[in-house]
């Protein structure tokens, strides 16, 4: 699709892709290149990226273990520096859409009584607890 406007044609790539926000929702390039946006589908990429790259390390060592060629031995160097970095990015991805999942904090009534303060029958008994429900 392409927006005209007075200066120039600009490219507009749109997307359906599963969002944070609605159940399906229009997703352009600069939306999706938001931090917090389709983190799961760019945690794909780059962990497809990273086995890629982690068979070309692989490869590339054991050439070089059988022929001793200097290029082999950097190329498996290369792309296992490749390797680290895929496996880097594609655990931040996933991390970050696990954080947004989780609430902050929620108040747990420990005595039932339904609005988080508690009395239990005397005044220093009052509770009012705090847990992150992702542990």
């Amino acid at each position: 699709m392409l927006e005209k406007s007075g200066v120039r044609a600009t490219p507009v790539l749109v997307l359906e892709l599963p969002s944070r926000h609605a159940e399906v929702s229009t997703v352009t390039v600069a939306t999706f290149c938001k931090s917090g946006e389709a983190e799961r589908v760019k945690g794909s990429v780059h962990a497809a990226a990273g086995a890629i790259v982690g068979l070309m390390a692989v490869y590339n060592a054991v050439a070089w273990w059988h022929r001793r060629e200097r290029h082999l031995g950097v190329n498996a160097i290369v792309y296992a520096a490749g390797f680290a970095l895929e496996a880097y990015q594609t655990r931040r991805h996933f991390v970050r859409q696990d954080e947004e999942a989780i609430p902050a904090a929620q108040e747990i009534d420990a005595c039932g009584c339904g609005d988080g303060f508690c009395w239990c029958g005397s005044a220093e008994s009052k509770v009012v607890r705090f847990a992150n429900t992702g542990s």
